[in-house]
């Protein structure tokens, strides 16, 4: 699961879209004493996470912002003490506890290059390849200078994502976000377009959604031409979904109550709340309450009940219900805000369609996928067994 922490909100861009646009400009961090209340939440959660469903769950702890690069040396390899001095010796050697960390990498020193280089932190850059919307505080374009640093972590063999935000400036360039994305060759995000505060200067930013799951389709095309590759989410993920609908099979339906969420988000307070619901979905306080009581609390079972309700009323009459696991629901943020399934509920079956023109699905497919399936089923039991 993915615990998003709000290490600090301040920023050296004002991108357009952002959803914490009003909080930009505020230098205030998380403090050390919050960070130990967080990792002890984490860790007891994850506990009791592993007793309810019988197996260990890994953990992402997301360094989120504004911008956490903004924050010193010496703040990182504090907490990071913290962190070993809070999870059991094997968690961080096995890497069941992950550090990973978002940034825009407009301005990155080397100090910080080393530090995430010598302890495995791995880094997602927010980078849209096509400028006026991802500015700096004084309106300046950003694209060449996290350009240059993405190359600075290469040359380091500093492995990175990307995450692109498909909206008012992207979508009309989408030919040109994919010859970028195929250059770096490394795992990509198309996010579309999402909420926030009506303070957002929004001018070449909206845009229909119709035209958002257009520009996925044309990205779609240029990857499958291309070998699929780099990996690309949610393409992969729909792909997957497709795969298992036309071979007859099912995943668990995603259930908070077994697995425990996702994705959480720790404010600088300590404010524990759930990502999709934002605002709303403020479940208690770190630094005041234990994770369990909250977890056993009110305003957490009314979150699963609504989750409950919104996915029996979005997911019901879908056909790809049971290959999906209805986690599309749990994950976005719009979907609690529209009522409806956003992106998958409508990307499923125009890529179900596009396979099938391209020929995937063939008099072969059903039988060699079968034979593929239950030669992979076998070899994980027999891993299992051993």
């Amino acid at each position: 699961m993915q615990w998003v922490i709000k290490t600090t909100k301040l920023c050296n861009l004002r991108c357009k879209y952002c959803y914490e646009w009003d909080h930009l400009a505020d230098p205030k961090r998380m403090s050390f004493d919050v960070w130990r209340h967080a990792l002890v939440a984490i860790r007891e959660y994850t506990e009791l996470t592993a007793e309810r469903c019988g197996y260990q769950i890994p953990v992402d702890i997301i360094w989120h912002g504004g911008e956490p690069t903004l924050l010193p040396r010496p703040y990182f390899e504090h907490v990071v003490d913290l962190q070993q001095e809070t999870f059991p010796h094997d968690w961080i050697e096995q890497r069941r506890v992950r550090n990973c960390l978002q940034t825009n990498l407009f301005a990155i020193r080397d100090e910080l290059i080393d530090f995430f280089d010598e302890h495995d932190f791995e880094l997602g850059i927010s980078v849209d390849f096509s400028p006026g919307v991802r500015v700096t505080a004084g309106g300046q374009p950003t694209e060449r200078a996290v350009r240059e640093n993405m190359r600075r972590l290469e040359d380091r063999r500093v492995p990175f994502s990307i995450i692109t935000v498909l909206a008012g400036h992207t979508v009309p360039q989408i030919e040109r976000v994919f010859a970028e994305v195929s250059e770096w060759n490394t795992p990509v995000r198309l996010l579309p377009l999402f909420g926030g505060p009506s303070a957002r200067p929004m001018e070449g930013v909206a845009i229909e959604q119709s035209d958002i799951l257009a520009a996925m389709m044309t990205f779609f095309d240029l990857w499958m031409d291309a070998g699929m590759e780099p990996r690309v989410d949610p393409l992969e993920s729909c792909i997957r979904t497709v795969v298992l609908n036309r071979m007859n099979l099912i995943r668990p339906t995603q259930d908070r109550a077994l697995l425990g969420n996702d994705v959480l988000v720790i404010d600088r307070d300590g404010t524990l709340s759930c990502d999709a619901y934002r605002e709303q979905g403020v479940l208690g306080n770190l630094t005041q309450t234990p994770i369990a009581e909250i977890i056993d609390g009110a305003a957490y079972r009314h979150l699963i009940d609504e989750e409950t309700r919104l996915k029996s009323a979005i997911c019901g009459a879908c056909r790809f219900r049971g290959p999906c696991d209805t986690n599309p629901i749990a994950r976005n943020f719009d979907s609690h805000v529209v009522q409806d399934c956003p992106t998958e509920k409508y990307l499923l079956p125009m890529i179900e369609e596009r396979l099938e023109a391209r020929g995937y699905f063939d008099d072969e497919f059903a039988a060699t996928a079968r034979a593929l399936t239950e030669a992979f089923v076998a070899d994980v039991y027999e891993a299992a067994v051993a």
